[in-house]
């Protein structure tokens, strides 16, 4: 596995991935798809409202911010679980076999 310094780095490495390319790119969809955000039409002010949510402490922000981490972490999950089913299978295999 991964030592802690490099969990720790891949963390705040994917945090501001989610806090600055996840959020510029939902405006950006977002805008084409929906039309302007909100009174002031920049992604300047989508950004303050982030920012202001996050420090309000709301889920739904910090799930945007820290999204990419917790996909990653799915992945990893997913291939765990993966990983212990194919050992299972392959045991169950060499033990009808012999």
């Amino acid at each position: 596995m991964y030592s802690l310094k490099t969990e720790a780095l891949l963390l705040l490495g994917l945090i501001a991935l989610g806090m600055w390319l996840v959020p510029a790119l939902i405006y950006l969809v977002g805008s084409e798809m929906l039309g302007p955000y909100g009174e002031i039409q920049t992604i300047s002010a989508f950004y303050l409202d982030l920012f202001g949510f996050l420090l309000a402490g709301r889920g739904i922000a910090w799930l945007l911010v820290t999204s990419p981490y917790l996909f990653l972490s799915v992945i990893r999950l997913l291939a765990w679980l993966w990983g212990v089913a194919q050992r299972t299978a392959t045991k169950k295999r060499a033990r009808t076999t012999e």
